[in-house]
């Protein structure tokens, strides 16, 4: 049984939803998040990210028992950011379009994705803001654990990660401490890159694996609003 995640791209619809709005400035603080003005642990290489779009584009690979590339053309349907938006909050499914509201989308969809109806959501990383913390436009370091979840994401920190992998019939979680680098952050534009080991998430309750792999990542999103 084909077990890919609709749920997903449902970001993606959300970023749709608020994009009218247009975008501000402003400098944010998270109260006790480590390495906020850092820029990872090693410097990200940003010289070859094509540019699929005047609004920028993120690139990605996946290396291991599992491999993969795809290019996400930038827009309102790849990033989102709460204080980009402008006027008074607007309260959403994943919560207010304040500061603690963050989308990151590398979708490798090109609409045909689930064309045959069997559940297949395609190649798909989207970092989501979680647990109503704040996320300051500023260059930062996220760790991002590994937990139980069979989605990728962890449950603690600010920031969380859904992935799918197109044709690999299971899921995806993380194995490790993953990373999002963001070494840009302003009212314009988000830049950086992301590394992420992963795990099949129902090796332990079907008995067998497709093995692990790791996630990489390049982006420059361009504020769409």
């Amino acid at each position: 049984m084909k077990r890919h995640l609709h749920l997903v791209l449902s970001s993606v619809a959300l970023l749709s939803m608020v994009a009218a709005c247009g975008g501000n400035d402003g400098s944010l603080a998270v109260p006790g998040q480590p390495s906020v003005g850092g820029t990872g642990s090693a410097p990200v290489d940003l010289s070859g990210l094509p540019e699929v779009s005047e609004l920028g584009s993120c690139t990605v690979t996946v290396t291991g028992d599992v491999t993969a590339e795809w290019v996400a053309a930038g827009g309102a349907a790849s990033v989102g950011y709460g204080p980009w938006f402008e006027g008074p909050a607007i309260t959403t499914l994943i919560g207010d379009t304040d500061e603690t509201f963050f989308i990151l989308d590398c979708d490798g969809g090109d609409g045909d994705g689930d064309s045959d109806g069997d559940g297949d959501s395609g190649n798909y990383v989207g970092f989501l803001g979680q647990n109503e913390i704040p996320i300051p436009m500023a260059p930062a370091t996220y760790v991002i654990s590994a937990g139980d979840s069979l989605f990728g994401s962890s449950s603690d920190g600010p920031i969380g990660v859904l992935i799918s992998l197109e044709s690999t019939d299971t899921n995806w979680k993380l194995n490790g401490a993953g990373e999002l680098v963001i070494t840009e952050f302003d009212s314009d534009h988000i830049a950086g890159g992301f590394t992420l080991p992963i795990t099949d998430a129902f090796a332990e309750l079907n008995g067998t694996s497709k093995g692990d792999a790791v996630i990489s990542g390049t982006f420059v999103l361009g504020n769409p609003n």
